[in-house]
């Protein structure tokens, strides 16, 4: 059956039909998202195929394929029992190792299913890596479906509760009508009406048309320090680090119209165990003066932050037609640069993997920071384009976000200390 795909899938099919044997051998790879745990016992090899079997069973959208008949792409999901499924998932050895190389798989959307998994056991832990094609599952997707495996390791007799299919959101996304997002659309023609690209300090000539190569770089802050900075200004650490992340920019650039991207979260009671791209790509505009601040910037972004949340519900995809900006086919539509919060503590264990940490999958952005949370720390994790910035680079501009925090943290110890009354 054809199935109507979103908003979301119809990009993604695109940028890969343009992009195979062009731009990228054999198709990109930049929107394979990786998800690997262990599971901290030897689980017999039959339990678990038969948790990836009940997997792909409970979770259609993991056995969809994206095909062409004429000009339009459809959803065409294969049967529960297709004997190729199960071929998806393969024991190899040194999954720590080869992580990478196994995310870099390309995918062929009309003849393959756009998942595949691996699993190694060693010294009584298993080892479980999924690579996934952004087409099948956003960030929330993640714990979704460790959570499920869990289970059906855990419990192999057990059925999971009632899951809406994300085929069923696709279905609904297609069929809204255009006068329910009307005000929305006036909205954000009114707030990038005469957007600005944000130009960053490159050590290599932009090519005429996008290419990507990821690399990452990572610092830690310390915990108490900037919850306790966030909770005296009286916001989130989720706003301080936007801000501090927008200010680093603004210096970084000497722009003072900084415009980037996040993406929100789109659930809600029906799509809450629903795995698919359900997260919307957001516009995040604010003007950062150079003399602000951090307190007066998290005050600036968390405005921004909110009323784009009342405005998220245009599709991007959708939005990206209705703005219909200048076309420059060396940058991405609307802004280069995203910022993530790590919300749904996808990453619960201490372990050193590559793909735990790399936030990788999500497109090609020349700057994508994830702030996630450790247990004594929070991470800023920057994944950048190494095609045009080098590494001395991005140690820099994460320089100068990592002296934001600390002159503001520092400037607000000092005036606490004043403030304490001795006797």
């Amino acid at each position: 059956m054809k199935l109507p795909v979103s908003y979301h899938q119809q990009r993604m099919w695109f940028i890969d039909h343009f992009e195979r044997d062009y731009l990228y051998e054999g198709g990109p790879v930049y929107h394979n998202i990786p998800l690997c745990f262990t599971v901290h016992e030897n689980v017999s090899i039959p339990i678990l195929q038969n948790a990836f079997k009940q997997l792909v069973n409970r979770h259609a959208i993991l056995r969809t394929k994206i095909v062409r008949k004429g000009d339009q792409i459809f959803q065409v999901i294969t049967e529960p029992d297709d004997a190729t499924i199960f071929k998806l998932f393969k024991e190899i050895s040194d999954v720590k190792e080869h992580q990478e190389e196994l995310r870099k798989v390309s995918f062929d959307f009309e003849n393959e299913l756009l998942l595949k998994g691996f699993y190694e056991q060693k010294e009584n832990q298993t080892t479980v890596l999924f690579v996934m094609h952004h087409t099948l599952v956003d960030r929330y997707s993640l714990r979704i479906l460790k959570e499920d495996f869990l289970s059906y390791v855990n419990a192999p007799e057990d059925t999971l509760g009632f899951t809406m299919q994300y085929k069923d959101f696709s279905e609904w996304q297609q069929a809204i009508d255009p006068y329910e997002t009307e005000l929305q659309v006036a909205y954000w023609r009114k707030q990038l009406s005469d957007i600005q690209v944000l130009y960053l300090p490159e050590d290599v000539k932009r090519v005429p048309v996008h290419i990507y190569e990821t690399a990452t770089r990572v610092f830690s802050y310390d915990k108490d320090t900037l919850q306790s900075f966030a909770a005296l200004e009286g916001t989130t650490v989720h706003m301080a680090s936007l801000a501090a992340y927008k200010k680093a920019l603004a210096k970084f650039s000497e722009l003072s119209d900084i415009v980037i991207g996040t993406l929100m979260n789109m659930r809600n009671n029906l799509t809450e165990t629903t795995v698919g791209p359900i997260e919307n790509l957001v516009v995040l505009r604010s003007v950062i003066e150079n003399e602000m601040t951090l307190s007066e910037a998290c005050t600036v972004v968390k405005n921004t932050w909110e009323t784009a949340e009342k405005n998220k519900g245009i599709p991007f995809d959708k939005l990206v037609v209705e703005i219909n900006p200048q076309k420059d086919m060396s940058r991405t539509a609307l802004f280069d640069v995203l910022y993530l919060y790590d919300d749904y503590n996808v990453v619960v264990e201490g372990e050193n993997l590559p793909g735990h940490h790399k936030n990788q999958g999500l497109g090609k952005y020349d700057l994508n920071l994830l702030v996630q949370e450790k247990e004594d720390t929070y991470e800023f994790i920057l994944t950048y384009n190494d095609l045009y910035f080098e590494s001395d680079t991005i140690a820099s501009f994460l320089q100068i976000l990592e002296d934001i925090l600390n002159t503001a943290t520092q400037h607000q110890d000092a005036g606490a200390l004043r403030g304490i009354a001795v006797f």
